[in-house]
C-alpha cells in the first residue's frame, strides 16, 4: 500500500548548522527539588535530527494526540526509520496525512489516537496507506501568551 504523498512540500532540517545552538545550564531536577548545576553548556539543537536528509518538521493540527502532542506542536519527523509498536508516525491514509500511534499485531495494523475520544482505525487492504515518517521528537509551548 502505497500512497501519493506529497513530502516535497516539507522543508527538510539542515544538520550540523552552527545557528542552531543553545546556551543552557545543566540540568534541573524534574523530580525532588534539587540545585541547578551552576555550571553552563552550549546544546547543539540539531542533536534532535539524526539524519537531516531524511526529516523534516511539520506542524501537528487538532487534538487526537494531546496526551503527547497538541495543537500547534512541531514535530521532527525522520524517514528513514522503520515503524515499531508503539512509535508516533506521519501516515498518508487514502492520500490525507495523520499523526498517531503505530500499532501491529495478530488483528491487523491500527493508527490509534493518544485522546480516547477518538477510535482505532484499522487498515484495511482497500486503504492506501503508507508511513511517511517516524516522530521523533515534538517540540511545544507549555504557555501561551
Amino acid at each position: 500500500m502505497k500512497a501519493n504523498f506529497f513530502l516535497t512540500d516539507f522543508k527538510q532540517l539542515a544538520t550540523h548548522s552552527k545557528t542552531l545552538s543553545w546556551l543552557t545550564s545543566a540540568a534541573v531536577s524534574a523530580g525532588e527539588p534539587g540545585e541547578i548545576s551552576s555550571q553552563f553548556e552550549r546544546v547543539d539543537l540539531n542533536e534532535l535530527i539524526t539524519n537531516g536528509d531524511d526529516c523534516f518538521i511539520t506542524r501537528a493540527n487538532g487534538d487526537s494526540m494531546e496526551a503527547d502532542i497538541f495543537h500547534g506542536d512541531f514535530l521532527i519527523v525522520n524517514r528513514s526509520l522503520q515503524a515499531r509498536n508503539g512509535d508516533k508516525v506521519v501516515a498518508s491514509v487514502n492520500g490525507l496525512s495523520t499523526v498517531k500511534i503505530f500499532s501491529e499485531s495478530p488483528k491487523g495494523l491500527h493508527l490509534v489516537a493518544s485522546n480516547g475520544k477518538y477510535a482505532p482505525r484499522k487498515m484495511s487492504p482497500k486503504d492506501d496507506f503508507e508511513i511517511c515518517g517516524v516522530v521523533t521528537h515534538v517540540v511545544h509551548c507549555v504557555r501561551r501568551k
